[in-house]
Protein backbone atom coordinates (compact mmCIF):
# COMPACT_ATOMS: atom_id res chain seq x y z
CA UNK A 1 0.00 0.00 0.00
CA UNK A 2 3.23 1.79 0.42
CA UNK A 3 4.31 1.37 -2.98
CA UNK A 4 1.13 2.91 -4.54
CA UNK A 5 2.37 6.70 -3.08
CA UNK A 6 4.51 5.80 -6.60
CA UNK A 7 1.31 6.44 -8.51
CA UNK A 8 -1.29 9.32 -8.43
CA UNK A 9 -3.48 6.81 -7.32
CA UNK A 10 -6.44 8.94 -6.19
CA UNK A 11 -7.16 10.36 -9.84
CA UNK A 12 -7.50 6.74 -10.80
CA UNK A 13 -10.92 4.61 -11.06
CA UNK A 14 -11.60 2.60 -7.41
CA UNK A 15 -11.77 -0.79 -9.73
CA UNK A 16 -7.87 0.38 -11.30
CA UNK A 17 -6.73 0.86 -8.11
CA UNK A 18 -7.78 -2.38 -6.90
CA UNK A 19 -6.60 -4.26 -9.57
CA UNK A 20 -2.96 -2.40 -9.31
CA UNK A 21 -2.90 -3.26 -5.70
CA UNK A 22 -3.68 -7.12 -6.26
CA UNK A 23 -1.11 -7.48 -9.06
CA UNK A 24 1.25 -5.33 -6.92
CA UNK A 25 0.67 -7.72 -4.03
CA UNK A 26 0.98 -11.03 -5.66
CA UNK A 27 4.05 -9.84 -7.63
CA UNK A 28 5.40 -8.38 -4.35
CA UNK A 29 3.96 -12.37 -2.59
CA UNK A 30 5.98 -14.38 -5.15
CA UNK A 31 9.01 -12.23 -5.36
CA UNK A 32 9.41 -12.50 -1.18
CA UNK A 33 8.58 -15.88 -1.60
CA UNK A 34 11.43 -16.84 -3.83
CA UNK A 35 14.11 -14.75 -1.73
CA UNK A 36 12.56 -16.56 1.01
CA UNK A 37 13.31 -20.11 -1.07
CA UNK A 38 16.56 -19.01 -2.60
CA UNK A 39 17.78 -17.85 0.97
CA UNK A 40 16.75 -20.47 3.53
CA UNK A 41 14.64 -17.53 5.60
CA UNK A 42 10.76 -18.54 7.03
CA UNK A 43 8.99 -16.74 4.74
CA UNK A 44 7.52 -14.45 7.41
CA UNK A 45 11.20 -13.40 8.25
CA UNK A 46 11.95 -12.37 4.82
CA UNK A 47 8.26 -10.94 4.16
CA UNK A 48 9.15 -8.59 7.88
CA UNK A 49 12.63 -8.04 6.27
CA UNK A 50 11.52 -6.73 3.08
CA UNK A 51 8.83 -4.46 4.49
CA UNK A 52 11.24 -3.20 7.08
CA UNK A 53 13.79 -2.40 4.22
CA UNK A 54 11.58 -0.70 2.04
CA UNK A 55 9.92 1.53 5.09
CA UNK A 56 13.93 2.16 6.14
CA UNK A 57 15.10 3.36 2.54
CA UNK A 58 12.05 5.38 2.08
CA UNK A 59 12.43 7.32 5.57
CA UNK A 60 16.05 7.74 4.88
CA UNK A 61 15.68 9.30 1.33
CA UNK A 62 12.63 11.26 2.46
CA UNK A 63 9.77 9.55 2.45
CA UNK A 64 8.39 10.38 -0.57
CA UNK A 65 6.03 7.14 -0.47
CA UNK A 66 4.34 8.62 2.34
CA UNK A 67 2.91 11.50 0.84
CA UNK A 68 0.64 10.03 -1.32
CA UNK A 69 0.88 6.01 0.59
CA UNK A 70 -2.72 4.80 1.40
CA UNK A 71 -0.99 4.28 4.87
CA UNK A 72 -0.53 7.80 5.45
CA UNK A 73 -3.70 9.46 6.32
CA UNK A 74 -1.87 12.86 6.62
CA UNK A 75 -4.24 14.90 4.53
CA UNK A 76 -7.22 13.38 6.33
CA UNK A 77 -6.57 14.32 10.01
CA UNK A 78 -4.26 17.13 8.87
CA UNK A 79 -1.25 16.36 11.00
CA UNK A 80 1.29 14.06 9.02
CA UNK A 81 2.93 15.58 6.39
CA UNK A 82 5.68 14.33 6.07
CA UNK A 83 7.25 11.03 8.40
CA UNK A 84 5.38 7.91 9.65
CA UNK A 85 2.06 8.24 10.18
CA UNK A 86 0.11 5.83 12.76
CA UNK A 87 -0.52 2.65 10.19
CA UNK A 88 2.73 2.80 8.69
CA UNK A 89 5.00 3.06 12.29
CA UNK A 90 2.97 -0.24 13.18
CA UNK A 91 3.68 -1.93 9.89
CA UNK A 92 7.12 -1.28 10.35
CA UNK A 93 7.40 -1.64 14.18
CA UNK A 94 5.98 -5.14 14.12
CA UNK A 95 7.99 -6.28 10.97
CA UNK A 96 11.20 -5.07 12.51
CA UNK A 97 10.33 -6.84 15.88
CA UNK A 98 10.15 -9.98 13.74
CA UNK A 99 13.37 -9.67 12.21
CA UNK A 100 14.97 -8.34 15.69
CA UNK A 101 13.67 -11.59 17.35
CA UNK A 102 15.27 -13.95 14.64
CA UNK A 103 18.26 -12.69 14.40
CA UNK A 104 19.29 -12.59 17.87
CA UNK A 105 16.65 -16.12 18.24
CA UNK A 106 19.96 -18.33 18.24
CA UNK A 107 21.84 -16.48 20.84
CA UNK A 108 25.67 -16.44 19.62
CA UNK A 109 27.41 -13.32 20.92
CA UNK A 110 27.56 -11.25 17.22
CA UNK A 111 24.18 -12.08 16.23
CA UNK A 112 22.60 -10.77 19.70
CA UNK A 113 24.46 -7.45 18.19
CA UNK A 114 23.24 -7.65 15.07
CA UNK A 115 19.92 -7.86 16.76
CA UNK A 116 21.15 -4.45 19.10
CA UNK A 117 22.21 -2.66 15.71
CA UNK A 118 19.31 -3.17 13.81
CA UNK A 119 17.44 -2.27 16.69
CA UNK A 120 18.54 0.66 17.32
CA UNK A 121 18.94 1.72 13.69
CA UNK A 122 15.20 1.37 13.69
CA UNK A 123 14.52 3.47 17.07
CA UNK A 124 16.16 6.00 15.44
CA UNK A 125 14.77 5.39 12.01
CA UNK A 126 11.29 5.98 13.39
CA UNK A 127 11.95 8.70 15.94
CA UNK A 128 14.89 11.04 13.93
CA UNK A 129 12.92 14.64 13.18
CA UNK A 130 14.48 14.23 9.60
CA UNK A 131 13.17 10.35 9.01
CA UNK A 132 10.56 9.20 10.47
CA UNK A 133 9.80 12.13 12.25
CA UNK A 134 7.49 9.79 14.94
CA UNK A 135 9.12 10.47 18.25
CA UNK A 136 5.87 9.31 20.19
CA UNK A 137 6.01 6.24 18.11
CA UNK A 138 9.88 5.39 18.66
CA UNK A 139 8.63 5.90 22.43
CA UNK A 140 5.93 3.14 22.16
CA UNK A 141 8.44 0.92 20.09
CA UNK A 142 11.43 1.72 22.37
CA UNK A 143 10.00 -0.94 25.70
CA UNK A 144 8.96 -4.21 23.34
CA UNK A 145 12.42 -3.85 21.69
CA UNK A 146 14.49 -3.07 24.43
CA UNK A 147 12.88 -6.14 26.05
CA UNK A 148 12.59 -8.58 23.30
CA UNK A 149 16.57 -7.65 23.35
CA UNK A 150 16.77 -8.70 26.94
CA UNK A 151 15.00 -11.72 26.36
CA UNK A 152 17.06 -12.76 23.53
CA UNK A 153 20.61 -11.97 25.37
CA UNK A 154 20.48 -15.04 27.78
CA UNK A 155 18.68 -17.45 29.51
CA UNK A 156 18.50 -15.66 32.61
CA UNK A 157 16.27 -12.84 33.27
CA UNK A 158 17.51 -10.79 36.41
CA UNK A 159 16.31 -7.62 37.99
CA UNK A 160 19.33 -5.83 36.89
CA UNK A 161 19.49 -6.87 33.12
CA UNK A 162 15.47 -5.67 34.26
CA UNK A 163 16.99 -2.11 35.18
CA UNK A 164 19.62 -1.76 32.34
CA UNK A 165 17.51 -2.33 29.99
CA UNK A 166 14.97 -0.02 31.57
CA UNK A 167 18.01 2.79 32.19
CA UNK A 168 18.50 2.05 28.28
CA UNK A 169 15.25 3.34 27.38
CA UNK A 170 14.75 5.96 29.36
CA UNK A 171 18.62 7.16 28.04
CA UNK A 172 17.10 6.93 24.33
CA UNK A 173 14.34 8.99 24.71
CA UNK A 174 16.01 11.59 26.49
CA UNK A 175 18.36 11.70 23.63
CA UNK A 176 15.70 11.79 21.91
CA UNK A 177 14.26 14.92 23.69
CA UNK A 178 17.45 16.61 23.13
CA UNK A 179 18.40 15.63 19.55
CA UNK A 180 15.03 16.97 18.84
CA UNK A 181 14.37 21.03 19.15
CA UNK A 182 11.38 22.47 20.33
CA UNK A 183 9.69 23.08 17.22
CA UNK A 184 9.95 19.25 16.48
CA UNK A 185 8.72 18.01 19.27
CA UNK A 186 4.73 17.65 17.80
CA UNK A 187 5.10 13.97 18.29
CA UNK A 188 6.92 13.89 21.15
CA UNK A 189 5.07 12.28 24.62
CA UNK A 190 4.64 15.05 27.38
CA UNK A 191 3.16 14.74 30.95
CA UNK A 192 1.10 17.30 30.09
CA UNK A 193 -1.18 16.67 27.38
CA UNK A 194 -4.90 16.29 27.84
CA UNK A 195 -7.47 14.66 25.49
CA UNK A 196 -8.27 18.37 24.55
CA UNK A 197 -4.76 18.94 23.37
CA UNK A 198 -5.81 16.22 20.56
Amino acid sequence: MTLMGIAAWWRLDSRVVGLVLLLATAALAWAVHRAARTSGLPLAVAAATATTTALALDALSGGMLQHGSLLNPGGWDSGRWYGFGNLTFAVYASSSLVVVGYLGADRPHRRIWTAVAVGVAVLVTDGSPSLGADLGGAAALGPPMIALLVVLSGPTLSLVRLLLAGAGGLVLLALGQFWTGPADRRDAPTSGTSSSDC
